[in-house]
This record gives C-alpha cells, sequence and structure tokens, in this order.
C-alpha cells in the first residue's frame, strides 16, 4: 500500500516537474520575443507599426510575470527545486538579427512566436494542467497567434 501511494507521489512530482520545465521553457522564449519586439520597434520607421511592435513586447511581459507567479506555485507545492530546472533550461542562444531592416526584425518577431505557439500546443496536449493554469496558457496562446497574424498583415 506504501509502495502504490509512494509511485502516485512521485508521479504528481514528476507532473509538477514537467509544468515547470514546460513554463520556464516558455518564458525563456517569451523574454526572447519581447527582445525582438524592442528592437523592431526601435528599428522601425512607421510609427503605428512600431507602438505595435512595443505593445506586443509590453504583452509578453505581462505572460512573463504570469507564468513566474505559476512557477512560484508550483515550486512550492512540491519538492522540486526550480533552480535545478533554471539550469536546464538554459539551452537556448541569443537572439540576433541579420540587418536591422525592418522585414527581417517582422520575420524575426514570426519565429519567435511560432516558437512559442508551438510549446503552448504540446503543453495544452501532452500535460494535464490545472483549470487556472490552462486557461492562463489558453489565453496566451491566443494573444500570440493573433500578434502572428497582425505581423504577416
Amino acid at each position: 500500500m506504501s509502495t502504490t501511494l509512494h509511485l502516485q507521489a512521485t508521479c504528481l512530482e514528476n507532473q509538477y516537474a514537467l509544468r515547470t520545465i514546460r513554463m520556464i521553457e516558455l518564458v525563456d522564449y517569451l523574454k526572447k520575443a519581447r527582445l525582438s519586439y524592442v528592437k523592431a520597434s526601435q528599428n522601425s520607421k512607421d510609427k503605428k507599426q512600431s507602438a505595435t511592435f512595443f505593445a506586443f513586447a509590453k504583452e509578453r511581459i505581462l505572460f512573463i510575470i504570469q507564468l513566474q507567479n505559476q512557477i512560484k506555485k508550483y515550486t512550492k507545492a512540491s519538492r522540486f527545486n526550480a533552480n535545478t530546472v533554471a539550469r536546464t533550461s538554459e539551452k537556448s542562444g541569443r537572439l540576433d538579427f541579420l540587418s536591422n531592416s525592418e522585414v527581417s526584425a517582422v520575420h524575426s518577431c514570426i519565429e519567435q512566436e511560432q516558437s512559442i505557439v508551438s510549446i503552448y500546443r504540446q503543453t495544452l496536449r501532452e500535460l494535464p494542467l490545472s483549470s487556472e493554469l490552462e486557461m492562463i496558457f489558453c489565453k496566451q496562446l491566443v494573444a500570440v497567434e493573433s500578434a502572428i497574424e497582425q505581423l504577416k498583415d
């Protein structure tokens, strides 16, 4: 009986760990996307487009904060060590623009956002999430997909 309880606890801790890893991965990608939008905003000659890029950058900051709050919540709920995950998630490199042109900036932003969309979809499809976390992921996914559509126009 105690072995079954131990296995259930281990399985639950693994789910917490996977959720936390996925959220940390999303935070990393969202930080890159924010940087892309800031650079695109700075390099854009069109004031309206620059404002749009800046608004997307601010939105990514809000997403990052929401996910960081969830990460804190999940790491408190389990004995899972967030520092270990943070070390393993530092595999992504710096974002570089090929040139300062607006076209390459937009293309870079779209690529960042598409990576983020795939992580959201994979997480929603593969991991059991709390209703609160699922709602956050769905809202953020819709906003990111909307940003991609706006960038493509």
